[in-house]
């Protein structure tokens, strides 16, 4: 209806400046004669009222078409909570500028209740659409520079050429499969596992800084487990992705996700392994204490003994 009157408004508008600079022009020729000052300060009155309801009645037609745009897009994505312009912009057959311009004219006049991301490239209908993409862009946020503080401390490590590679290699592994599990919802059990595998990876290499030599168990680890974890996570994503779900689809699935159990056992054993040394040294030391302990009469009978002598003595 605002759109219509717009419409309506702007060409009544413009047929009035038409005539009313006709009367004004008649008016003016019948008491002063035509002269040239009057005639351009006719033709500059005119000029105006021209643009001004120029813009009002562009103005209508832009609105409505707005409105019809607005009313189309709220059919096609029903009750999403949010859209990516990319691929909405597929749907409806038109470029993702043409869109995206046109989203935040709606929302600039209040016809569309929305935000979109830093990059633009998706709009967020609700407000708890919006929460969690907050919530996910501060993780995001904090995980960079997470990361950045990570790799600046591997500069500046007092490790080897070799085992700063490795950090660095085992640093790039852990952020692709946080991403890949950043694609996937946390409600899933999928999400759960993918969890423990960062965090299982994670204790590795902070082993690994704090003892360079326990590097050299991590061959095989670095060539070949966790390149072939990746490519399996790779193709889950994109299994995940299907519209269709056949068999085969949904049995792969399953095998991924029964399989990163066994990984996940797998490099938490390798992780234990690192530790081998330092159970085997405490273990010593234990040893060793209990064995002067017991030289010195301070442990089993003869500790009981001696706390026995000492009361008859106090006594």
């Amino acid at each position: 209806v605002g759109a219509i009157g717009c419409i309506i408004g702007g060409a009544f508008g413009l047929i009035s400046s038409v005539t009313l600079s006709g009367v004004f022009l008649g008016v003016a020729t019948v008491f002063f004669g035509v002269s040239h000052l009057i005639s351009l300060l006719v033709l500059l009155i005119t000029a105006l009222l021209m643009g001004g309801f120029s813009l009002l009645l562009g103005n209508g037609i832009l609105q409505k078409k707005l409105v019809s745009h607005y009313y189309e897009y709220a059919r096609k994505l029903g009750a999403a909570e949010f859209f990516s312009i990319q691929d909405f912009a597929t749907r409806l057959g038109c470029s993702e500028k043409v869109l995206r311009k046109e989203l935040r004219k709606m929302m600039k006049r209040g016809m569309l209740r929305a935000r979109m991301d830093e990059q633009q490239t998706t709009v967020m209908l609700t407000d708890h659409a919006y929460q969690q993409y907050t919530e996910v862009e501060a993780t995001r946020k904090a995980r960079e520079k997470e990361e950045k503080q990570r790799i600046e401390k591997l500069d500046s490590a007092d490790v080897s050429e070799d085992v700063r590679d490795i950090l660095k290699e085992g640093n790039a592994y852990l952020k692709k499969v946080h991403e890949i599990n950043d694609l996937i919802p946390d409600t899933e059990e999928m999400s759960r596992k993918l969890y423990r595998l960062e965090d299982i990876m994670n204790r590795i290499f902070e082993r690994v800084e704090k003892q360079p030599q326990s590097a050299q168990n991590l061959r095989k680890f670095m060539t070949y487990y966790l390149p072939t974890t990746l490519k399996l996570l790779n193709a889950y994503v994109e299994l995940d992705s299907q519209p269709h779900v056949g068999q085969n689809v949904s049995q792969t699935r399953s095998e991924i996700e029964d399989t990163m159990d066994t990984i996940n056992d797998a490099f938490e054993k390798l992780l234990d392994s690192l530790f081998e040394d330092v159970a085997w040294d405490i273990s010593s030391d234990i040893s060793v204490m209990k064995t002067m302990m017991a030289q010195d009469g301070l442990t089993g009978h003869d500790a009981i003994k001696t706390e026995t002598v000492q009361e008859s003595t106090e006594e």
